[in-house]
């Protein structure tokens, strides 16, 4: 017998800023975790309805309470853009100068809400494609943070660098034909990250593991769960 799931629509604040997103949990039990899931870049297919982080949200929520969320400006989730600033502009300003400031700020508030939501459950964020950038930033720095992974990491496009003092347990999942990512740099990043930090590259695969999330996401699941469970 199916598992019988509980999704709310939530909105929570961030500075000024109302975000969106979706929270689900399972019906009949008590959740025993919480996980955060953050979507791939705005301009590239990235919201909470990303194959991937409905993926995963369904494959947690039958035993965790999951918050996958929209960045400001997509989906529901406000924005306050400059005059004659359209939202895809926005967000390619952002990834031309990555300053990131401002998805940070995002993440930390989903973080916050679904700590409030879950009554403090041990907590977990998960991270795809640009989403593990910002997730595991505000990951690695935030109290009560037990596990991390980060999916699709683009370590051709951004300095995974800040990973070395990560002391919080994270899984990082490539895909080998993966387009962001490059086996040059993950050789010279694997003596600079922490011990806490466990990298699996899947050869035959690539950026979108379409056909793959049930086993990918059921990977990931073991791996949080027995970080979260410890």
């Amino acid at each position: 017998m199916s598992e019988l799931i509980v999704e709310e629509l939530v909105s929570f604040q961030c500075g000024e800023l109302l975000l969106s997103g979706v929270l689900a949990y399972p019906e009949q039990r008590a959740p025993k975790n919480a996980v955060l899931i953050c979507a791939p870049h705005p301009n590239f297919a990235g919201n909470m309805e990303n194959n991937l982080v409905a993926a995963l949200a369904r494959e947690f929520s039958p035993h965790a309470m999951t918050l996958r969320f929209d960045y400001r400006g997509i989906g529901a989730s406000e924005i306050r853009l400059a005059e004659n600033q359209s939202i895809f502009d926005y967000w390619d300003d952002l990834e031309q100068s990555k300053n990131y400031a401002e998805p940070l700020a995002d993440v930390a508030a989903a973080a916050a809400a679904l700590n409030t939501f879950s009554h403090g459950l041990p907590l977990a964020i998960l991270g795809y494609s640009f989403g593990s950038i910002v997730g595991l930033m505000t990951g690695m720095k935030l109290n009560g943070v037990r596990a991390l992974a980060g999916i699709a990491p683009p370590l051709s496009m951004y300095p995974f660098d800040f990973l070395s003092v990560c002391r919080v347990p994270c899984m990082l999942v490539s895909g080998a034909d993966d387009f962001v990512f490059s086996a040059d740099e993950s050789k010279r990043l694997r003596p600079v990250w922490s011990s806490f930090i466990g990298q699996s590259v899947l050869s035959g695969h690539d950026h979108f593991f379409r056909g793959f999330e049930d086993q990918l996401c059921a990977r990931i699941r073991k791996f949080i769960e027995e970080k979260l469970n410890a």
